[in-house]
Order: C-alpha cells, then structure tokens, then sequence
C-alpha cells in the first residue's frame, strides 16, 4: 500500500514530446495554481493530494498535502505536508532556501521531520531528518553530494526548463538529481507518444510520460532490494499547453492499478 505515495512527486516530472521545428514549442507559462488529484486503486477512492505552486520573476513556492483515507487507512494511513521556497536568479536558475516535510503516519507521535536549509547560491547549510536512522542501515549522503542535488520540488521545476529546451532541440529525454533528506536519486522523463485523455468529463491533449529512478546513495538493504526486484512503471500525462502540468499519473501495482487525477484547477493570479 505504501508505494502509490511516491507518485506525489514524481507526479511534477515531465512536458512536451520533441515537435518538428522549436518555433512551436510554446514557452512554458509561470506555474500559478491551485490543484487537487484524487487518488484511487482499482477504482476504489483511496485518498487525494492538494499542490500549489507559485512562481513569479523573482521567487517561487511549492507545497504538496496528503491525505489517505478509506482502505488505506485501515493499513498505512498517513497525512504528510512538503513545502519548498526558493529564489529564480536572473539567468532563470532556481535556488531553493529552504525545503521541509511532514509525515504523520498511524496517528502517532512519531511524526518524521525533515528541514534542509540553503545558502544564496543553493548550497546545503543545515539539515535535519528527525527521528535520524541508524547509519548501519540507512547510509548518511555526504553533504557535497547532497547539495549538487536538488530537492524534489525544486527539482520539478527545474526539470520542467529543462524538458522544454531539449523538446525544442527535438530530444525526448531528460533527468534531474534528488536529494530528500535521506536518498539521493536520479529521476529520469522519456517522452513517449501525445495522447487524447479524460480529465474532469472533458477530452484533452495529452503527452504520455514515464518516470523512472535510479538510486544513488541513502538507501536501506530493503529499499534497494525492491528496486533491484523492479521499480512499477509510472506514467504521467501532462497538459500540451504552456501550463505543462500534470493531469494523470497511473501507477501498475500487483495488487492493482493506481490513478491520481486532476479534479480540481485554480489559476492564481
């Protein structure tokens, strides 16, 4: 039951297939919205996930909350809220100053922490993952490794710049490093076809995505057991506009099929 929540955000991952001449890859829009994804497994309602992302000339902001509830809840309940904000030099860099998370799994007190903070030019100053886990099974990334990465959300919009410039040097492919805390990890888009879905009762255009992992440092014996076992094949579908958004992303489990889907969109201005 726990692996659909990593969709949360490998969700923000991906844009455009490559088109025949860049002048019709649209220019990416600034992400100002207001959005929830209701999440379901074999058709059954199991929980939903609200993000916001903001982003104007000088800053830009995230947060994803989480929320289980019906199956779910009677195994692996959890609520968990990630935020980030951050800088956009004028060169169109995005610096993160400060990235935490909250996970309150079982009702419990054992809420996990996580705070990274960061210097001016997106360095690691201090981090804090709290409770800490024992070094002899989860492994420390050393702090260099750790700021050449980006945090997750960061990572999204950064990887977001990135697929539009190689869609218009016709490329399908492309890749950002993670840092979340605890792993390191590559997280790599391939663009695989346009597609025509279903999102909130309309037909729209669509580019169908797959989102992959590859573990670097930070992992558990068990965590990279499952991934040597085989990660589940996530698809994203994105918005063929200049809002490149997530609108679909399907997760193939062996218990059954997860779906988050946009149901609710609100542009702030």
């Amino acid at each position: 039951m726990h692996r659909y929540k990593k969709l949360l955000l490998p969700l923000a991952t991906l844009l455009l297939v490559p088109l025949a001449a860049s002048a019709q890859v649209p220019e990416l829009a600034p992400l100002r919205y207001e959005t929830r994804y209701d999440i379901t497994l074999g058709g059954l309602a199991i929980g939903r996930l609200r993000i916001t992302a903001m982003e104007d000339t000088f800053g830009y902001r995230m947060s994803v909350d989480t929320k289980t509830r019906g199956i779910v809840d009677f195994f692996a309940p959890l609520k968990s809220l990630a935020t980030v904000r951050g800088a956009i030099t004028e060169e169109g860099e995005y610096l993160p100053t400060l990235y935490t998370s909250k996970a309150d799994k079982d009702g419990d007190d054992k809420d996990r922490k996580v705070s990274i903070a960061y210097d001016d030019e997106g360095r690691i100053t201090t981090r804090s993952r709290v409770p800490g886990d024992d070094p002899k099974w989860r492994p420390v990334v050393p702090l260099d490794k750790a700021s050449a990465a980006l945090d997750p959300m960061t990572g999204f919009f950064v990887l977001r710049k990135t697929l539009r410039d190689a869609m218009a040097n016709e490329q399908r492919e492309a890749s950002v490093t993670t840092y979340d805390g605890a792993r390191l990890a590559t997280m790599r888009v391939k663009v695989v076809s346009r597609a025509r879905i279903e999102v909130q009762g309309k037909h729209v255009n669509a580019i169908n995505a797959v989102v992959t992992r590859y573990p670097i440092d930070g992992y558990t014996p068990k965590e990279l057991k499952k991934y040597k076992e085989g990660d589940p094949v996530v698809h994203v579908y994105f918005s063929a506009d200049e809002r490149l958004m997530p609108l679909v992303a399907t997760i193939s489990l062996f218990y059954g099929d997860v779906r988050a889907e946009l149901t609710e969109y609100t542009p702030v201005k």
